[in-house]
């Protein structure tokens, strides 16, 4: 599978051809060689494993939906509902199958799986129904920028293509209802439902209903942003997702329940797995569940059987029946996570055991000693899962939180009562509603406490350990080297501890030589606002504007400071605003209250209106605010050069100018190449400018007010003759950014044009000699 995601080679017929010719080597030498044997199988499973994966991007790929994704387009969509509808705060989506696209007056006979999200005003859908609906229908968005999530990745993986979203107004129009649930709906789906609405009722106020449901449906949809943060940032977030935690729960209530109708074996055995795999299907099947189902069912299978279980077989057997039905899922976080922290629980802990836990509580006297000993095994279980699973937590989610072990001592003990009364609650729900009621309040106080513990946690940033910086090699190799120590402290070899120790700290002396002393530029994707990172590792960085704060999107906390983490930049030498409106000066304040920051330059428009006003922080954190002119030089960044361009000192008071016309234009020369910065510099300005001459040419013009026909004049582009035009604007722009006429004009000069909008960030570097473009 691996090779198949690496290497692209869509040759089904060669592959086929291949496994016919290894299996009839294995037949023909199956009794006389059997190390033969055993590599004609090892090539024939490799092949089948390869054509698996191949089979599901060969599906991808055939979708024509493809080929009107390149830009959000407004139309009308056909199309049937294949997924249950799932709960997002204020809207729901599901998984559509596309049959007919309308575009303008043109009606598109496509197929493809997209995204559909609607609110509950448009109306209702169900698996099955099919719907005409007019909406926006776009591509996913990419890696927008450097380490972040890449969400059309995610979805290529789900074999979704694009994203529809409904217009707010448009009711949904249905065409047809099936009238019945499928076998699976009406096996699964219709009783979730029912048990989602009980919880509803029962359990107030509606977040815990929410939390219930994810405990025990897997719903998580519904969960606010902030209460999945809590949880990721203590190392809690592992019981939102139904896993082998939960369906252990469900085991030992499903025992007790046996022995309660007083079954024996094999019945009892048979009745816990059929219940296992109901409950899995109840859940989903998502991957998480489905192998801690299928662990346990072969355990009990195994048992039935009279067989020795072995748990490697075991959990290797759970794997490959989910591979082989879902190739895709070895790419999956939750996937990669679950079969991790088994195999840590299992391979360290008989390890640790003996060298962790005290010999006087091995056989434990008096209640005391056992819950010592059942504290003790429950802390040493989380820290293997935790140890196993930390590459993947540092890399996935470039975090490790230092608390977890603990953390999971109150959280787990916790959630298996809530999970064992939810249970219970389902049937009292069914048959007897008063006393539902009161074990509804029961679960709603325990709830309560759950949250409580888990946001007072969350709260002490400093027991989180930012991974970020070290990139996804430097994760390994520290894991790799920490797992060498404590093999080696198992086998008491301390001189061997100390040389590995010696040899982590060589990583961290030598790892900012290695890093490279070239100045780079990142022209950061914000939406419809402005921010550039410039940074030479190691040594200074500074921002050009910090992007937009709206409602629900903040830059400085959303995207910059996750990119500084990530490059391991700890503080800015300054912050340089082209003007005071909101899509430049937006993450200002969050960036101000969570890092250092040495120095802002700005304009003096004291006159003019700051959205958000960023000055009273600044006074009480002690940043110096510094306003430029024309022919300023600022110094402190070599080997870079800033050079201020504009405005004149006589143009902030003049009413001819609009704050726009009044923007910082920067020019950041490293060696024979060099940057301009036009903030939302307009056409009047840009005329002004003129006189600079050849000061004015740059390689890489960041191309003034996104684009806007009302910037970017010819004589002014002619001057700055760019090798690239890089214009920073939003997917979603109401303001017809960027102009036709803008592109044109930049393409006329021979200038390669990179949009934000359809790149992502543009990344740039240079040494002074020569400059590349990395993305």
């Amino acid at each position: 599978l691996l090779l198949a995601d690496w290497i692209d080679f869509p040759a089904p017929v060669w592959l086929g051809l291949v496994f016919a010719g290894a299996l009839f080597l294995f037949l023909l030498v199956s009794r006389s060689r059997p190390r033969w044997q055993l590599g004609c199988l090892m090539l024939i499973v490799l092949v089948a494993g390869w054509a698996n994966l191949e089979k599901t991007e060969q599906e991808f790929r055939s979708q024509s939906i493809l080929h009107i994704l390149h830009r959000p387009v407004r139309c009308g969509l056909w199309g049937r509902v294949v997924s249950e509808p799932e709960r997002r705060p204020g809207r729901l989506r599901a998984v559509v199958r596309v049959d007919s696209v309308q575009i303008g007056a043109r009606t598109l006979h496509v197929s493809g799986r997209v995204l559909c999200h609607w609110r509950d005003s448009n109306g209702r859908l169900e698996p099955g129904d099919r719907f005409f609906a007019r909406g926006t229908l776009t591509a996913p968005d990419g890696q927008r920028n450097p380490g972040e999530f890449d969400y059309r990745e995610y979805l290529r993986r789900k074999n979704i293509a694009g994203l529809f979203y409904t217009a707010r107004q448009a009711p949904i129009i249905l065409l047809s209802h099936p009238g019945r649930d499928s076998l699976l709906g009406w096996l699964f789906s219709r009783p979730r439902r029912r048990i989602a609405r009980m919880f509803e009722e029962v359990v107030l106020p509606h977040e815990n209903a929410v939390l219930l449901k994810a405990l025990i449906l897997g719903v998580r949809g519904e969960l606010s942003p902030k209460v999945r943060e809590r949880f990721a940032s203590t190392g809690t977030v592992h019981i939102l997702a139904v896993s082998g935690l939960h369906v252990g729960f469900v085991m030992l209530f499903l025992f007790g329940l046996a022995w309660l109708l007083r079954l024996r074996n094999p019945w009892k055995s048979l009745f816990v797995m059929l219940a296992l795999a109901y409950y899995a299907g109840l859940t989903g099947f998502k991957a998480p569940v489905l192998r801690a189902t299928l662990m346990a069912d072969l355990f009990l299978l195994g048992r039935l059987l009279q067989r020795d279980a072995d748990i490697y077989n075991i959990l290797a057997g759970a794997a490959l029946a989910i591979l082989i039905v879902r190739p895709q899922e070895l790419f999956s976080v939750g996937f990669q996570l679950s079969f991790a922290a088994v195999f840590g629980i299992v391979f360290l802990f008989r390890k640790l055991q003996p060298l962790l836990l005290p010999q006087t509580l091995t056989a434990p006297k008096g209640p005391l000693a056992w819950l010592a000993k059942r504290g003790l095994e429950l802390l040493l279980v989380s820290f293997c899962a935790q140890l196993a699973t930390l590459p993947l937590t540092a890399i996935y989610f470039e975090r490790v939180p230092l608390v977890a072990s603990f953390a999971n001592l109150v959280v787990v003990p916790l959630t298996q009562v809530i999970v064992s009364l939810g249970f219970l609650l389902i049937p009292l729900g069914l048959f007897l509603p008063p006393a539902a009621a009161y074990l509804g309040k029961a679960l709603s106080a325990l709830l309560q406490a759950l949250t409580g513990f888990v946001a007072l946690l969350s709260r002490f940033e400093v027991l989180r350990l930012n991974t970020a910086p070290l990139g996804h090699a430097g994760v390994l190799f520290l894991w790799a080297a920490g797992l060498f120590l404590l093999w080696m402290l198992l086998r008491r070899r301390l001189g061997y501890v100390l040389i590995g120790l010696l040899l982590v700290l060589n990583f961290f002396v030598w790892r900012p030589v290695l890093r490279g002393n070239n100045v780079h530029v990142i022209f950061l994707d914000v939406g419809q606002g402005d921010a550039a990172l410039v940074y030479r590792p190691s040594q200074w960085a500074f921002l050009v504007d910090a992007g937009p704060l709206t409602e629900r999107y903040d830059a400085g906390k959303q995207t910059i400071l996750p990119l500084l983490r990530r490059k391991g930049i700890r503080q800015l030498d300054a912050i340089f605003l082209s003007h005071p409106h909101s899509d430049h000066i937006g993450g200002v304040p969050y960036l101000l209250r969570h890092l250092p920051v040495s120095v802002i330059y700005t304009i003096d428009a004291e006159d003019e209106e700051f959205r958000p006003d960023y000055r009273p922080l600044c006074d009480s954190l002690g940043v110096p605010i510094r306003f430029l002119y024309a022919g300023d030089f600022v110094p402190g960044f070599a080997p870079a050069r800033i050079w201020v361009l504009s405005p004149v000192q006589a143009m902030m008071h003049d009413s001819r100018f609009n704050t726009n016309c009044k923007s910082l234009v920067l020019k950041i020369q490293v060696g024979t190449h060099a940057f301009l910065f036009c903030g939302d510099l307009e056409r009047e300005t840009e005329r002004a400018l003129l006189p600079w001459g050849k000061w004015l040419h740059a390689d890489v013009l960041k191309v003034a007010h996104h684009g806007s026909i009302t910037s970017s004049d010819p004589q002014f582009l002619l001057a700055v003759s760019p090798a690239w035009g890089v214009i920073s604007v939003g997917k979603w722009n109401s303001f017809g950014h960027p102009s036709s006429l803008v592109l044109n004009r930049l393409r006329a000069l021979g200038a390669s044009v990179l949009r934000t909008d359809e790149n992502g960030a543009v990344i740039f570097q240079t040494d002074g000699k020569h400059l590349e473009r990395l993305r």
